[in-house]
């Protein structure tokens, strides 16, 4: 019996109600007494960096990414979710408006073009775009920090083509960029989740070079998943390129995610399709 404690601020009570009825504890609170009881959930060792991704528009990797990150904080787990799409739909799930909280100087946008200079001129101190770190915000649960995007952030894939092409050397730094900026994050967090843009360019690849693993959502349909195989295609065939012009990359495994579903003939027969379809061919 944990109640009464002095470690344990009190239920709160419905103030609606006549009776004596319990609001019961927040997601927040209840991390809050894991943590007196030492009941936490045991470190991942490695953190996943997870990656949602798929070029069809509308195949729900923004929703994916939303109630994945809530689901792993129920249990308790510390998670860093990146949103990377400028739509800036996830930040605005997790209370950041783009354009309106969210500008490119709080993205990801300066640390992938390195862009030091502009964020000294809005008062951080020099060497701040080396890391993510400027990036990480809070959102309104405990356990859950984001790194938000906005409609800026469809600049990097206008710039970061004409930086490489400037550069002589090894151009693999700016296709890792991503991985090694989360890499330096990943001892604050259980898991990392990315949400991918749905287009295939420097910005998806980045993604895909920093994932340890990534879900390829798609509705047990014909159509959705044609599409999805399509994207598989061009992935690999775009990284095979990268690999040929000797950037160093390393191919994350690829898991097919079945989000939609209804016990009907034709879905039955996706489902099954779909299941034995073996994305590392792709």
């Amino acid at each position: 019996m944990v109640e009464p404690s002095p470690r344990i601020a009190p239920p709160e009570y419905r103030e609606e109600s006549k009776k004596k009825i319990r609001k019961g504890y927040t997601i927040n609170q209840i991390n809050h007494i894991r943590k007196i009881l030492d009941k936490a959930p045991n470190p991942i060792s490695p953190p996943p960096i997870i990656g949602i991704l798929n070029l069809k528009g509308g195949s729900q990797k923004t929703t994916t990414c939303h109630l994945f990150s809530q689901h792993l904080a129920i249990q308790g787990y510390k998670v860093l979710v990146v949103d990377t799409d400028p739509q800036g739909s996830l930040s605005a799930l997790f209370g950041k408006m783009p354009g309106t909280d969210i500008y490119f100087e709080n993205t990801i946008g300066p640390f992938i073009l390195e862009q030091d200079e502009l964020l000294t001129e809005l008062g951080y101190p020099e060497g701040t775009s080396s890391t993510l770190h400027y990036a990480i915000q809070k959102t309104y649960w405990d356990n859950i920090d984001i790194i938000p995007c906005c409609l800026e952030n469809l600049g990097i894939d206008l710039e970061l083509p004409l930086i490489m092409n400037a550069d002589d050397g090894d151009k693999t730094r700016y296709i890792t960029k991503l991985s090694k900026g989360l890499t330096e994050l990943k001892t604050n967090y259980d898991y990392i989740i990315i949400d991918g843009t749905p287009s295939l360019n420097l910005s998806t690849i980045n993604v895909v070079c920093a994932c340890d693993v990534i879900f390829v959502p798609t509705p047990a349909e014909m159509m959705d998943f044609m599409s999805t195989l399509q994207f598989c295609t061009v992935l690999s065939e775009t990284l095979e390129k990268l690999i040929e012009s000797k950037i160093d990359i390393s191919m994350p495994e690829i898991k097919f995610f079945i989000n939609s579903h209804r016990d009907q003939t034709g879905m039955n027969l996706m489902r099954k399709i779909i299941k034995a379809t073996n994305p590392s061919r792709y």
